[in-house]
């Protein structure tokens, strides 16, 4: 269940964006008018979704500045080739076609 507990801002803003689509059906395509809910106490409750929705496109949309900046948590490609400075001081040449 932790594993997976990564990919709960996803089905949040999935849940969201099909909240929308069905709210946007029911007010210009369907003949059905929105639910009583949706009405009078309606405007408070879309409001907050509306403010949830925005928070999570810009959680999920913004890195996190401290992870950013001290680094990757665990070694990336352990035992790999990394360029020596010779490597990095002149780029390998292209033959010409």
């Amino acid at each position: 269940m932790i594993s997976n507990a990564r990919l709960v801002p996803y089905f949040a803003e999935g849940a969201s964006c099909a909240f929308w689509g069905w709210i946007l059906y029911r007010r210009f395509v369907s003949s059905k008018p929105l639910p009583g809910i949706l009405g009078f106490a309606g405007k408070f409750i879309k409001f907050c979704l509306v403010l949830i929705t925005f928070g999570l496109l810009a959680g999920c949309s913004n890195p996190d500045p401290l992870a950013v900046a001290s680094g990757p948590l665990f070694v990336l490609n352990a035992g790999h080739w990394q360029p020596t400075p010779q490597d990095l001081a002149a780029p390998p040449k292209v033959a010409d076609r």
